[in-house]
């Protein structure tokens, strides 16, 4: 099927949802427009009745109150209106033969305990509905009656269901109007519209790619071009924006790692006793200082590292090392946060290991970053074992684990910048990562010319696999 066609039927289903949809919320407001009406009238009527109420009260004036009560019962819809004392007695009916009548019911004796208005829908008895508005009657601040006011349900529904027949009809007839008339503009707007849709798609794809840079060649003058020339505008302000952001978060990490640095120092001071013999409680609160230091001291690393590699300034400075020595040496430092769960750490590779040719700083950060993942996302009583093997032209490095795993539709996405599996990270006891760690490693391993990539099953455990050129 034609872009055209495609975009003809599109456009035409839109008209064809926005109609029925502006329909719908006409043919609703008319109808809540009309209950509002209704039950505004009803509450008037209420009103102008409790106050002939008050004032055949305290006047003593039954025929005031007898004449009001025939021109409610004339009012369409009306079954009933009464006035009704505290002891139940009629004081005023639109059938006069029940004045002086004690009339007691369920709703009645809600009625008596409102304060204020009050809406009841109920049955009379005779199998019909009534809608009841009522509203106490006060002289002096004491409620002395209140009045009672039903309305037939089935006539105010008809009257309603009348209005609404007119109003649905009148939506109709412009409904299918309107809709003839979009569906012909949609077949016009398809074919002005194919060709620079197509250039605005091609330069998305490019914007989406992370190519800030490109820009559209705008020829029209109308609203697509101005369009086009709006998203070129977009594209260079996002293009400042990335590198302002770059700029930014390098400028940031940068100053705070010298105040960081001195924080540091000081805290090691303390520690031995520069300051005078700490006590038992200090030392407790500087140690957690500490902790929280050295935590946000590795995320300004991790920042600073993610500025570099985004600005194509992280160096890597190869020499020939003996990568199981860094290995071991990294599993030592990781041993103690792996003894505190009771993880199982232990090392496969063969004796015989030759050197590689890297920047050991950087594959010693890769190891550290996966093992760290491993011994936080494995639980107690686990297993992680690193796994160096050895190829003709390749070196690899697995980090195997036992923990909770990844879901197969998040793994595509765990090398991406902050990038978090939440449902496994909410389980997890303790310090929360950046989400900065495995993008760092990706982009390590890429500047050694490596890949990395992970095999994992749900509650079962992963295995991060980095591939490196010797």
């Amino acid at each position: 099927m034609k872009l055209r066609t495609e975009f003809s039927l599109m456009a035409s289903l839109l008209v064809i949802i926005v109609i029925t949809g502006v329909s719908v919320m006409l043919f609703f407001s008319q109808r809540q427009m009309l209950l509002d009406e209704m039950r505004a009238n009803q509450e008037n009527i209420v009103k102008g009745f409790v106050r002939m109420g008050e004032e055949s009260l305290i006047a003593r004036n039954e025929i005031a109150l007898v004449n009001y009560l025939k021109l409610i019962g004339k009012t369409e819809g009306v079954m009933y209106a009464m006035l009704i004392d505290m002891n139940d007695r009629i004081l005023g009916h639109t059938d006069l033969s029940l004045l002086g009548n004690i009339y007691r019911d369920e709703v009645g004796e809600r009625v008596k305990d409102a304060e204020g208005l009050l809406v009841q829908r109920h049955s009379d008895g005779k199998g019909n509905d009534v809608y009841e508005v009522s509203m106490p009657v006060f002289i002096s601040g004491k409620k002395e009656a209140v009045v009672r006011i039903g309305f037939s349900c089935a006539v105010l529904d008809g009257k309603i269901e009348r209005n609404l027949n007119k109003t649905r009809n009148r939506i109709l007839i412009i409904a299918v109007i309107s809709l003839v008339i979009g569906f012909i503009g949609s077949l016009i707007m398809a074919g002005m519209m194919i060709r620079p849709i197509n250039r605005l798609s091609r330069a998305v794809e490019h914007i989406g790619k992370g190519e800030l840079d490109y820009q559209i060649k705008v020829k029209q003058t109308d609203e697509l071009g101005m369009l086009g020339r709006e998203f070129n505008r977009m594209a260079r302000r996002l293009k400042e924006l990335d590198d302002m952001k770059k700029d930014f978060v390098s400028s940031v990490t940068h100053e705070l790692r010298s105040p960081m640095t001195s924080i540091r120092m000081y805290i090691g001071l303390l520690f031995r006793g520069a300051g005078g013999k700490l006590s038992e409680k200090q030392a407790e609160c500087l140690n957690v200082i500490k902790k929280s230091t050295n935590r946000l001291a590795r995320f300004i690393d991790d920042l600073l590292d993610i500025s570099k590699i985004e600005s194509g300034k992280m160096t890597i400075r190869k020499e020939s090392f003996n990568i199981l020595d860094s290995v071991q040496e990294i599993i030592k430092l990781m041993q103690p946060q792996a003894d505190s769960k009771e993880i199982e750490l232990s090392v496969n590779a063969p004796d015989n290991l030759p050197k590689i040719n890297a920047d050991p700083e950087r594959i010693g950060q890769i190891i550290t970053n996966l093992l760290s993942n491993a011994i936080k996302f494995t639980q107690k009583n686990g297993k992680i074992k690193v796994d160096v093997a050895d190829s003709a032209e390749n070196l690899r490095i697995s980090v195997i684990d036992n923990g909770a795993g990844i879901p197969k539709e998040s793994i595509g996405k765990i090398f991406e910048k902050f990038e978090q599996v939440r449902s496994i990270r909410d389980t997890i006891p303790g310090q929360k990562g950046t989400g900065l760690g495995l993008p760092i490693v990706k982009s390590i391993v890429e500047a050694h010319r490596g890949k990395v990539r992970v095999e994992s099953e749900l509650d079962k455990g992963s295995t991060f696999i980095v591939t490196l050129p010797k």
